[in-house]
């Protein structure tokens, strides 16, 4: 089964949805059989995971809630975190941004390890959601004494990237100057800041409309 689920999401990173999806029928039968809480919960993960991939948005949140209620027969974090980050991604994706960030404050409380990474998917969600005063204190206090408080983990660099998307929303080039200082002091030789608010872009018709991707429509 396991070797099973990479072929799943081999295919998905290939665009290949027809094959994701029929890895994931197999995949689901498979651990029906086995009959092993683990690959249930991974198997629903993918599906869901497959939902939002291919923009099937409804169906994905319908998933995460059912998911939610099932969360409660169980005290496994782990399963916990997986489902609340689908669930988040949904409310983003549908620019559901108080939503979010509650999400992120939820999972923040109940595992403290995670809490200085999520503070900077949190700044971020602030800023998007226009509460710019509010992301610009958090961003300098993160930032302070080169972002110390930015874990030296193998996530570090996605966590200095969500900072610089906060940076280029609320426009603080003082703070995007310090996070390329401490990019080159990891060892980085390049920095990219790119702005994008969907929301601002786009209108709420455009982006309900269905689109060609490599994932499908």
């Amino acid at each position: 089964l396991d070797g099973e689920l990479l072929r799943l999401w081999s295919a998905l990173e290939h665009g290949d949805t027809t094959v994701a999806w029929q890895q994931l029928d197999l995949c689901t039968r498979l651990a029906g059989e086995l009959r092993l809480p683990h690959y249930a919960w991974i198997t629903a993960v993918a599906r869901t995971g497959l939902h939002i991939a291919t923009g099937s948005l409804d169906e994905a949140e319908r998933l995460t809630e059912h998911a939610r209620d099932a969360r409660q027969r169980t005290d496994n974090a782990t399963i916990a975190l997986f489902m609340a980050a689908q669930r988040i991604h949904v409310q983003s994706l549908r620019g559901q941004l108080e939503d979010v960030a509650e999400g992120l404050r939820a999972i923040g409380m109940s595992l403290p390890l995670l809490s200085d990474s999520l503070e900077c998917s949190l700044i971020l969600t602030y800023a998007r959601a226009g509460q710019c005063d509010r992301a610009r204190a958090e961003l300098t206090e993160i930032a302070a004494d080169d972002f110390a408080r930015v874990p030296r983990t193998p996530g570090w660099l996605m966590n200095m990237a969500t900072l610089a998307n906060a940076c280029t929303v609320i426009g603080d080039l003082d703070i995007a100057r310090k996070r390329i200082s401490a990019a080159h002091l990891a060892g980085c030789d390049a920095v990219k800041f790119q702005k994008r608010t969907v929301e601002v872009v786009d209108t709420a018709e455009e982006l309900a409309k269905p689109r060609e991707n490599p994932f499908g429509t």
